[in-house]
Formats: structure tokens, sequence, C-alpha cells
């Protein structure tokens, strides 16, 4: 692990939204289906991105924003980018696409 990793993995630790939460040393998220173990998403820029479930992958050169969700079996791949408040779930794969999620 590299200082940078290791800096933003000890910043997880200390910052936390109302909806996450530190549970026996795992990070863990609330979705429709309850609490999922869970990490945040390191973007290629540097920056902190979305909750990824455990059971999902995101791509290293993918972008997620940092109040986006990818959980269940979900996978972003590429150079994907998950755009604000965006959800990524069930057996999705996106690959190589811009996923915005817009409210109505």
């Amino acid at each position: 692990m590299t200082n940078k990793q290791s800096s933003v993995f000890e910043y997880l630790f200390d910052r936390q939204s109302q909806k996450n939460e530190r549970v026996s040393g795992e990070f863990m998220f609330t979705i429709e289906q309850g609490r999922v173990p869970a990490h945040r998403h390191l973007n290629p820029d540097g920056q902190m991105g979305g909750w990824v479930a455990d059971t999902a992958h995101v791509d290293l050169f993918s972008f997620v924003h940092e109040t986006a969700l990818v959980y269940d079996n979900a996978k972003v791949l590429g150079t994907s980018i998950i755009a604000r408040g965006a959800k990524v779930c069930g057996d999705d794969i996106i690959d190589n696409q811009y996923i915005i999620q817009i409210d109505t």
C-alpha cells in the first residue's frame, strides 16, 4: 500500500457520512436491502470516490462520484464514469460508459 493509499484509508476511518458506519473493522453502507460491507473507491485522479460493495467491482481507471453507489454484483469497467447520485446495481456491467441518474 502506498503512502497516499494509506493516508486515504486512515481518512476513511475518521470521516463517515450519517448513512455509513464502521462495524467490526469493516465499512458498511445502507441500501434498500440493508447494511452492506463496502469500501470507498479511489478515483484515478486520487480523489475519494463513492461507495462500492465488497461484492461489486470497479476498475482502477473508472471514476465513481463520491455520492454514487455500486453494489450487488455490478461491475464498472474500463474508463467508465459513474456520476453524482447514480446507483449501479444488480448484475449491471458498465463498460467504458457514462452513467447519470436524474431525479424526477
